[in-house]
């Protein structure tokens, strides 16, 4: 009897424990999310908000883990981070470290906790602004149009709010008893991006939109002809797709007067992009550059290139192969979906470094469950409710 009341008391003191940690991440990504509605849409710093949001980064980072590989190869980056100091090293680092932090907890908790901060901030935002306020834009044939901010002072920082919730619904479906009912969750959707779009004009945010929706119907109509199937070439499509992706946003930058009708449709990214790939200078590209306060820049894979070096792309470069090619192995064609939606949009937007608008960070929180080679598997949550 003794000793089954032991056991019952360390059940309790476990579960205890999960749920203190589950409270100091929860605070630490309510803050986040605080942090960036101060920023971006009041428009003002917090120093209050910075201060909590620090607090909390370091009350749920697990110190118990530091010997695991994961925060081995994070400590290499330190010397790198001192050497030529700059506040964008820190865009970097902050995905990384929130990874880590979520990474103590379960994953679909992680998911309610961003449903529940995101789906607030979403209902708020729409009952006090509405649509928001216009604002002068172009559409595909580049025509002028009129674009709603829906509150959130931009109306891309709109549609990357609303694209990281309708993803975290999304897997928070697949990590369900409602798994079967995603196809119709995917054909709900269709109207109400159609109608974000329509409203902010966003051109990223529906071009993203339309690569998860095809990739989604390629895979799942590949799995209803074949009972078995398995992902075989284009897990390494998604291996190599940050490579590819900045091979092409260079080319492209590089070359920008032979592809002025491109560049007019990027609304001049390529004339910014070429403008800081040909004043980089030898020491920039090791440690990093600063030259973003001058260059607006919006592709995630030039921000990983050059915010903290080429020391610090090795790094996420490592870090994203070993991870996603488990992905492709453990066939997790839906996470293949999800991540092929998120490196396009990063084609485009500084979506990968946006650690303030929590909902971006499942990219790297799911890098960061298959490098830790986490137990359960993926493919064994998401077969825990048939």
């Amino acid at each position: 009897m003794e000793s089954v009341d032991t056991i019952d008391n360390l059940k309790t003191q476990k579960s205890f424990k999960v749920n203190f940690t589950e409270w100091k991440v929860f605070l630490l990504l309510f803050f986040l999310n605080l942090k960036f509605a101060y920023i971006t849409i009041i428009q003002e710093r917090n120093m209050m908000v910075d201060i909590l949001v620090y607090i909390f980064l370091i009350l749920a980072f697990d110190f118990t883990r530091l010997r695991n590989r994961y925060i081995n190869l994070f400590l290499l980056l330190i010397p790198f981070t001192v050497i030529h100091f700059s506040e964008f090293k820190l865009n970097v680092l902050m995905p990384l470290i929130v990874a880590h932090a979520v990474g103590s907890i379960k994953f679909k908790r992680y998911l309610w906790m961003n449903f529940i901060i995101m789906g607030g901030t979403i209902l708020i935002m729409y009952l006090v602004y509405g649509e928001g306020r216009n604002m002068a834009g172009y559409t595909w044939g580049m025509s002028r149009k009129s674009r709603m901010s829906f509150g959130f002072n931009h109306p891309n920082v709109a549609t990357l709010y609303y694209y990281c919730f309708m993803i975290n619904a999304l897997l928070m479906l697949y990590f369900s008893k409602l798994k079967k009912w995603i196809p119709i969750y995917v054909i709900i959707t269709i109207p109400i991006t159609y109608y974000i779009y329509n409203k902010t004009g966003a051109r990223s945010f529906i071009f993203a939109v339309w690569v998860l929706y095809i990739s989604y119907a390629y895979y799942y109509g590949r799995n209803l002809l074949h009972k078995n199937y398995k992902v075989k070439y284009t897990k390494y499509l998604l291996v190599f797709l940050p490579l590819i992706l900045l091979f092409i946003t260079a080319y492209f930058a590089l070359n920008v007067e032979d592809y002025q009708v491109l560049n007019k449709m990027l609304s001049r990214r390529l004339y910014y992009y070429n403008k800081l790939l040909t004043g980089i200078d030898p020491m920039s590209f090791v440690f990093g550059t600063d030259a973003y306060r001058e260059i607006i820049i919006d592709s995630s894979f030039i921000h990983l290139m050059f915010e903290g070096g080429i020391i610090f792309f090795l790094f996420f470069v490592y870090f994203y192969t070993v991870s996603s090619y488990k992905m492709g192995q453990e066939n997790q064609w839906l996470l293949m979906v999800i991540f092929f939606s998120f490196l396009i949009y990063g084609l485009m937007e500084t979506l990968l470094l946006y650690s303030m608008l929590i909902g971006t960070n499942i990219f790297w929180v799911i890098l960061y469950y298959y490098f830790q080679d986490k137990k359960p598997t993926f493919s064994e949550l998401a077969k825990e409710h048939p």
